[in-house]
């Protein structure tokens, strides 16, 4: 008897962790978590913003773009694991594949390359987004190389952008140096990712995801200014895929909340409803009322 098996996930779970503190969330599609955290959240915190109300408009500006460019990373991700699944059902079905003797043919073209390469163009995007962003708030902010040394020095208002810096900071560079390779190659020094393969085992066919064929390792400069050199061929297209898109959500969200919280009026204060009241829109609802004590709640996010 032929023998497949593969492992999937057409939905992604919340990842949220910085030194040990989880944000409490709700198990709900990886859509409506995204409208939440760049559509609701940010918009609420803006509106008893300080600024005034031109500021406010060029700030909606950028954040309407954050958001739909975080949309169409989500979409990217969710379309290759949709895409690795319907190329595995169609060759378990014998639809897309046949073999004749020591000759495999494969009847269907596998499109997830196109689709990688789309995520990384969306991922440099959101990283644009959320850095245009800062700017507005804080003009004074430096490049990406040296913003963990600019906001580890404002603790209160910034320590958990400093900190998500800290331990995505070479995710970010990584996303960076794929992004390059994808726009800037050549024949011979192409991106690429290697084709679906079938492999015959006692237990059947067994079914392999695709890998990072180009490039196999990228060159990065850390925080600390010390080169590393990070592999890529030994880890599967879409965990790498996940582990990017969470590492831009986080940082993302972060820039698109803590520098407006700063600036939030001090009789207010943000907070985050409790699930019992759903939105058809958004099950995960943000509202800005007034503080009992009034006081400055910028230093975290609200769990």
């Amino acid at each position: 008897m032929t023998h497949y098996s593969i492992t999937i996930e057409d939905k992604m779970g919340v990842s949220d962790d910085i030194q040990g503190t989880y944000r409490k969330v709700i198990d709900v599609g990886t859509e409506d978590i995204v409208i939440a955290r760049f559509w609701v959240q940010p918009f609420r915190i803006l509106e008893k913003t300080s600024f005034a109300d031109d500021k406010k408009q060029k700030i909606q500006k950028v954040l309407y773009q954050l958001a739909e460019d975080m949309l169409s990373l989500r979409g990217d991700i969710m379309s290759y694991s949709k895409e690795v699944t319907r190329y595995f059902e169609g060759v378990k079905s014998g639809e897309f594949y046949e073999k004749k003797g020591n000759i495999e043919y494969f009847k269907e073209v596998f499109h997830g390359k196109k689709i990688v390469e789309d995520f990384y163009f969306h991922a440099e995007l959101c990283k644009r987004d959320a850095y245009r962003l800062l700017k507005m708030v804080e003009p004074d902010c430096p490049n990406w190389a040296q913003m963990w040394g600019h906001f580890k020095k404002d603790h209160f208002n910034y320590g958990r952008i400093a900190s998500v810096l800290q331990f995505k900071y070479e995710d970010l560079c990584v996303i960076r140096e794929i992004r390059g390779v994808i726009e800037h190659g050549d024949d011979e020094n192409d991106f690429e990712i290697t084709d679906i393969r079938l492999e015959q085992t006692e237990k059947g066919i067994a079914f392999h995801q695709p890998y990072f064929q180009y490039p196999k390792s990228v060159q990065i400069k850390g925080l600390d200014c010390t080169e590393k050199e990070v592999v890529l061929e030994n880890v599967t297209v879409i965990d790498l895929l996940d582990k990017h898109f969470w590492s831009i959500h986080n940082i993302c969200e972060n820039f698109s909340v803590l520098p407006l919280m700063k600036y939030l009026d001090h009789a207010w204060e943000p907070r985050l409803l409790s699930i019992q009241n759903y939105d058809p829109e958004c099950p995960v609802q943000w509202i800005v009322e007034p503080a009992q004590n009034p006081r400055r709640t910028v230093n975290a996010l609200p769990t």
